[in-house]
């Protein structure tokens, strides 16, 4: 039972030394985390839903925006308010 706590303690230690970091810019971390995720997701559609193998097309530019721009919209009103109330949550719990 102790190596599990000792496992979540280090997990939330890591956590709130990270999210510190990432917290001080809003839009950075948005912009980063949608590049990202939109990057990786144009490639799979591109590479295995487009019936031309050319991974560099108009439908793979367009399928870059539309995600980048949704996942950003995402990112910047709902995971960063969720990773901040996290955030705030344990480091009060922290103080205690």
């Amino acid at each position: 039972m102790s190596n599990s706590n000792e496992f979540y303690q280090k997990k939330t230690a890591q956590f709130i030394k990270n999210w510190s970091k990432k917290r001080l810019n809003k839009v950075r971390f948005s912009l980063i985390e949608s590049f990202y995720y939109s990057f990786f997701l144009s490639l799979f559609f591109s590479f295995f839903l487009q019936e031309s193998k050319n991974i560099f097309s108009n439908s793979t530019l367009l399928i870059f925006i539309i995600t980048f721009v949704l996942y950003f919209l995402i990112s910047y009103f709902l995971l960063f308010s969720i990773y901040e109330n996290r955030y705030q949550r344990l480091t009060k719990e922290n103080e205690h």
